[in-house]
C-alpha cells in the first residue's frame, strides 16, 4: 500500500533477476505477461501497476535478462504506449524506447504477438481497455504501415465489428483508429471491402444523437473516403489528390475535380437503399413519387460530377 515500499519490493526484485537462473527470470517475465494481460480481472488496475513497474526496473537494471526475453516483454510495452493509466503509459514507453531498435523493425518481429494483445484488448468488456485496444492497432499502422499491411483487413473488420451497439464511454476511440488503418494502408481497406468501412460509418453516423459521437464518425468517414479514393486529375493534366488523402492528399479543391464521382460509388447505396418488390407493390403514390424523386437526385448528382469531370479534362 506505501508507495516507497511498492518501489523497494520492485527494485528488489530486479536485482534479484539479474544474478537469478534463467528457469526463474522466465518465470518472472511469464508473470509480469499474465499479470499485465489480464484484462477481464477484478484486480487488474493492480497487476497492470506492478506489471509495468517490473518491467521497467527490469530493462533498468537487469537489461541483459529482459533482452532475453523481449517476446513477451516488447509486444506488451507496445501495447503498453497507449495505457490509460498515465504513470502506467510513462512506464511502458520507456521500456519500448530502452530495448526496441526503432518502431518499424521490432514491429516486424513481434507483429502477430503485438496483434493478439491489441485485438484481445479490443475485445474486452472494459471500456478503457478496448479504447487501449483500438489505439494500439491504430499505433501499429502509423507506426508500421508496411509492415502491417497484409493484417490490415484483420484489424478493420476487428475495429468496424466493435462499433455498432451501445455507446459506451470512451468509444469515441474507434473512429480516428478506423481512419488510420484506412489512411495507412489504403489498398489492404480496399481489399477487406472499402465500401464496407464506408457503410459502417455512415450508419454510425445517422444513427446516433450524441454529438460528439457522430463528430467523430464524420471526421472518420471524411478521412476514410479521401484515403480510399483513387488518384484525381487535375485541370492541368497532372495527378491531384483527395482532400487530406490517397495520392497527393493536401492537394487544393481545384485539383479533384473528380474526387467525387471517384468515391461517391462507395456511399451510393447507402443513399439510395434498395426496395423489396413487396414493399413497392403496397406502397401509395405519394410514397413511390418520394422514392423516385430521391433515387433521381442521387444520379442526377453523379451525373453531374461526371459531367464536370469531363469539362475540367
Amino acid at each position: 500500500k506505501s508507495a516507497s515500499v511498492f518501489a523497494a519490493m520492485v527494485s528488489a526484485v530486479a536485482a534479484v533477476a539479474r544474478h537469478a537462473t534463467e528457469a526463474r527470470v522466465n518465470q518472472l517475465v511469464e508473470d509480469v505477461a499474465a499479470a499485465y494481460e489480464s484484462v477481464d480481472d477484478d484486480n487488474h488496475e493492480r497487476r497492470a501497476t506492478l506489471a509495468a513497474a517490473l518491467a521497467l526496473e527490469l530493462s533498468r537494471n537487469a537489461s541483459d535478462a529482459l533482452r532475453d526475453h523481449a517476446t513477451k516483454i516488447l509486444p506488451l510495452a507496445f501495447v503498453g504506449r497507449f495505457d490509460a493509466d498515465d504513470k502506467r503509459r510513462k512506464k511502458w514507453e520507456e521500456v519500448w524506447e530502452e530495448n526496441s531498435s526503432g518502431a518499424s523493425s521490432t514491429v516486424r518481429l513481434y507483429l502477430d504477438e503485438i496483434l493478439a494483445s491489441s485485438l484481445a484488448r479490443l475485445s474486452s468488456s472494459q471500456y478503457q481497455i478496448k479504447a487501449q485496444g483500438a489505439s494500439a492497432l491504430a499505433g501499429l499502422a502509423v507506426d508500421a504501415p508496411d509492415v502491417v499491411a497484409g493484417k490490415a483487413p484483420t484489424m478493420l473488420a476487428a475495429l468496424t465489428k466493435e462499433l455498432p451497439g451501445r455507446v459506451w464511454e470512451g468509444k469515441e476511440s474507434l473512429f480516428p483508429a478506423v481512419a488510420d488503418v484506412v489512411e495507412k494502408c489504403p489498398a489492404a481497406a480496399s481489399t477487406f471491402g472499402g465500401g464496407e468501412v464506408v457503410k459502417t460509418l455512415v450508419a454510425e453516423c445517422a444513427a446516433r444523437k450524441k454529438s460528439s459521437y457522430r463528430e467523430a464518425a464524420l471526421r472518420a468517414l471524411d478521412r476514410s473516403l479521401a484515403a480510399l479514393a483513387p488518384p484525381t486529375v487535375g485541370p492541368g493534366g497532372g495527378p491531384g489528390g483527395g482532400p487530406g488523402g490517397g495520392a497527393g492528399g493536401g492537394a487544393g479543391a481545384a485539383e479533384s475535380v473528380d474526387f467525387f464521382p471517384a468515391v461517391f460509388p462507395l456511399v451510393r447505396d447507402t443513399l439510395d437503399p434498395p426496395s423489396s418488390d413487396s414493399a413497392d407493390a403496397s406502397m401509395n403514390d405519394a410514397e413511390n413519387l418520394d422514392r423516385s424523386t430521391a433515387g433521381a437526385t442521387s444520379r442526377e448528382m453523379e451525373e453531374e460530377a461526371h459531367r464536370r469531370a469531363s469539362e475540367a479534362k
